[in-house]
């Protein structure tokens, strides 16, 4: 299966201003991406935590060596 699909969003200030899908999802089924086009993310999400928690440490102080539980005094684990 070949696919060829873009969809794109854009915001600012918790509004969004521009979303729309390009193309098609599978070139031998074709069907119309558009805005309501879900696209699995794969690992994306790693990299997107990782920025995350790089901003959590530049404005919060968070250090990567810090126990969990210091920020999060409720957490439990079965074993230390």
């Amino acid at each position: 299966m070949q696919t060829v699909e873009f969809s794109i969003a854009i915001g600012k200030d918790n509004e969004l201003i521009y979303s729309k899908g390009f193309d098609f999802g599978d070139l031998d089924h074709p069907l119309k991406v558009n805005a309501n086009t879900l696209f699995p993310i794969g690992s994306s999400y790693k990299a997107f935590t990782t920025d995350l928690l790089r901003i959590l440490e530049e404005e919060y102080e968070l250090k990567f060596s810090d126990s969990l539980k210091k920020h999060v005094p409720e957490l439990e684990f079965y074993n230390n």
